[in-house]
């Protein structure tokens, strides 16, 4: 079920129940996913996206500890909610009536979004920003330029979480009116709205499910639903979990569905796309508010544990729960980026946050020459990472590195005076997309002249 609090501007923000808000010490839990539990002061990028610890403009460069980072936003309360991603760039809503633009390498920019204030975004079908904002649903171009008009729900709904169907529209949670769950909207504005069985319904996640068809949770019911687009009929199909129940965020992960859930003795739900339940429960007292897939196989999630608040993870074989890291905040929605990472708001710390899910390390960090020919090994390493590297250097007249790609070590071979700047990485497209981090290589040389 959706549920909404007043911003600023007067303008209902839709969102979960608040989060238990309290800076939360180290959680004595197992990290899922080889970062440890965080605790003490998480710092902030600083000035110019440049990483702690690091000179690569990459928040994936960021070394453990700690496992997160936080990048500030610009406008003080900006209300950061919603989150998206597009390329190496991520979109975030803001409350206060902006949509924030922040790359890879945490630098931030802001766009007005005029009289609206965004709750949700995604990347539309039509390459443009769409963002939610009460009952209106609007656009915005990926260099910041709103696009009018805005659409407005028919029924007065108020729209929450968005997704990008199959068949090209846009489609989102509604919350407000009697039986609403649903609802579409072409690129040219044309909606149509879907009902629910239950009196009590109110959409609140939304994903495109493995059968192609747009599935959607229902707090209030405790039900998970689907629309088959393109059919005629406009009331959901929908199943029953358990009573009590409180499902939240949904996402696809292989072939089933997976949501949040939302209780005491909650955990992560899955559902088949004939209707079949099964409910993980997890023994951390962890109360999953927001899913979203992830490294190592699992279902990532954020909310409330016993301490405060964390970042936490299942297991989709065997439906093991860990903590990645407790949070000091309330953190919010969360994706998996392009940089293997997971990107999430925090509203009251008004920043993006970043936990670094593969940390990777070399050893030695720089190396230095004394005379041409010399060699010199590194070895590097990234946590629940088992594949190849890829070594090039900057400049091959300095020092080369080989092998170009392959397992560690790798040997690094002065060639002339200079400076050069070994990167590695875990993906041969990076910096588009993978973890890597940099060597300095220095080469000094004494050169006698005879006369």
């Amino acid at each position: 079920m959706m549920r909404s609090t007043t911003g600023s501007m007067g303008e209902p923000l839709m969102k979960h129940v608040a989060l238990k808000i309290l800076a939360v010490s180290a959680l004595a839990l197992a990290a899922c996913s080889g970062g440890g539990a965080g605790g003490g002061t998480v710092p902030n990028a600083p000035p110019g996206g440049s990483p702690v610890g690091g000179s690569v403009p990459l928040v994936v460069q960021q070394q453990s500890p700690p496992p997160y980072l936080k990048f500030p936003l610009p406008t003080a309360g900006a209300q950061p909610l919603g989150i998206a991603v597009d390329g190496t760039n991520y979109w975030v809503a803001e409350g206060i009536g902006k949509l924030a633009k922040v790359t890879n390498a945490g630098v931030v920019t802001e766009y007005s979004t005029g009289s609206l204030h965004p709750g949700f975004v995604i990347k539309g079908p039509d390459g443009r920003l769409w963002f939610t904002s009460g009952s209106s649903i609007a656009r915005m171009t990926t260099s910041g330029v709103l696009v009018a008009p805005a659409f407005t729900v028919p029924s007065g709904a108020v729209a929450g979480q968005m997704v990008s169907g199959p068949d090209g529209n846009v489609w989102f949670t509604e919350g407000g009116t009697a039986n609403k769950v649903l609802g579409r909207v072409t690129t040219k504005g044309v909606f149509t709205e879907y009902t629910s069985n239950s009196a009590k319904a109110s959409g609140d996640g939304v994903a495109v499910g493995p059968d192609k068809h747009i599935w959607f949770t229902e707090g209030g019911s405790g039900t998970v639903g689907y629309v088959v687009p393109g059919a005629t009929s406009t009331v959901a199909t929908e199943f029953a979990t358990r009573p009590g129940n409180d499902p939240l965020g949904i996402v696809t992960s292989g072939s089933y569905l997976y949501f949040a859930e939302n209780t005491p003795l909650g955990g992560i739900g899955r559902m088949t796309t004939a209707g079949v339940y099964t409910q993980y429960k997890n023994t951390l007292g962890l109360s999953p508010q927001y899913v979203s897939t992830g490294p190592n196989a699992s279902i990532w999630f954020t909310g409330n544990a016993p301490t405060g608040v964390a970042l936490g993870a299942m297991t989709t074989a065997k439906g093991a729960f860990s903590v990645a890291t407790a949070i000091s905040g309330e953190p919010q929605p969360l994706l998996y980026g392009s940089d293997g990472n997971l990107w999430f708001t925090d509203t009251v710390n008004n920043s993006v946050d970043v936990y670094v899910s593969r940390a990777e390390t070399v050893t030695p960090s720089s190396i230095s020459f004394t005379a041409l020919a010399q060699t010199q090994t590194f070895t590097v390493k990234e946590a629940n990472y088992t594949g190849s590297f890829y070594a090039t250097s900057s400049n091959g007249a300095v020092a080369t590195v080989t092998p170009a790609s392959g397992k560690s070590p790798f040997t690094v071979t002065a060639v002339g005076p200079g400076k050069a700047t070994i990167t590695v990485s875990d993906n041969a497209k990076y910096p588009t997309s993978g973890n890597g981090t940099a060597i300095t290589v220095t080469v000094t040389t004494s050169t006698v002249i005879v006369q």
